[in-house]
């Protein structure tokens, strides 16, 4: 069972004790509700506000080799809702209401197309924007900075 991720407001509202005072878990029980609720929010300061434990301790924690695999599926899983979100805004759409004289008559699907270009870009190479930045020649930096302080010397004396 995941935990239940508040949302930022309502924490603030709910008051809820320090780490020091308030019940703890055993670690492994910690871990695993942390990296749930960094699935979900793919935001290592939300899912630790999430379970009451100092940001810091997931680092702390990334330093074992199980934790940081699992956390690294947890990361992989983040993205995978994000992407989803993408294709639902991009391809799907959302819809919004319609309003006349001040009263909701209907809806439109919206899409987003910048979403579904970065979606493109990702899956399809040839929507990718390569650059190739070519250079031939020699360039000797050196050179042509003692050659500009001496034209600029010689302006300052004429």
């Amino acid at each position: 069972m995941t935990p239940k991720i508040p949302h930022k407001d309502a924490r603030k509202s709910a008051a809820l004790p320090p780490e020091s005072t308030a019940r703890v878990r055993p670690e492994p029980i910690r871990r695993r509700a942390f990296l749930a609720a960094y699935a979900k929010t793919g935001n290592v300061s939300l899912a630790a506000k999430a379970c009451r434990i100092p940001r810091q301790r997931h680092y702390e924690w990334m330093k074992d080799p199980e934790y940081a695999a699992a956390a690294k599926e947890a990361h992989i899983e983040a993205c995978e809702l994000v992407e989803a979100e993408i294709f639902r805004r991009g391809v799907t759409g959302v819809l919004k209401p319609v309003f006349y004289q001040g009263v909701r008559c209907s809806t439109v699907r919206e899409y987003s197309d910048i979403l579904l270009m970065f979606k493109a870009k990702k899956l399809m190479p040839e929507y990718r924007d390569n650059f190739k930045i070519e250079h031939s020649g020699t360039l000797n930096l050196g050179e042509r900075l003692l050659a500009a302080r001496a034209r600029m010397e010689a302006l300052g004396k004429s």
